[in-house]
């Protein structure tokens, strides 16, 4: 954690992870796919000045959001739930502070219409 006044102060409750996946029906013989709840979290989602294109050598991105959260298991892959709203998470990153163990994470999200 980061302690008194540390960004941690801030996360809320009532955040999901959720995360696609495809299993073999044990009856039938046929996959299953779906979108399955993998975690509840605390974070803070927030939204970007207009929507933030993030660029790679490979990739052009477009964000809406911003998650923070205390660092986890979430991936591009995933989707993030908040009061009944869903975004896709479009890029993840981890942000540590010099010579600790201390971090959080930071998602872009795009709001799924």
């Amino acid at each position: 954690m980061s302690g008194i006044g540390g960004i941690d102060a801030l996360y809320e409750s009532g955040i999901k992870v959720q995360r696609y996946t495809e299993d073999q029906s044990t009856a039938s013989g046929e996959i299953v796919k779906a979108w399955t709840d993998h975690l509840s979290i605390s974070g803070r989602i927030i939204p970007i000045k207009g929507s933030e294109r993030l660029s790679d050598s490979a990739n052009t991105l477009f964000a809406d959001f911003r998650l923070y959260c205390p660092s986890t298991d979430i991936l591009e892959t995933d989707r993030i739930i908040k009061s009944s709203i869903t975004y896709q998470v479009v890029n993840v990153e981890t942000r540590q502070k010099p010579n600790s163990t201390l971090g959080h994470i930071e998602a872009d999200l795009r709001l799924i219409r």
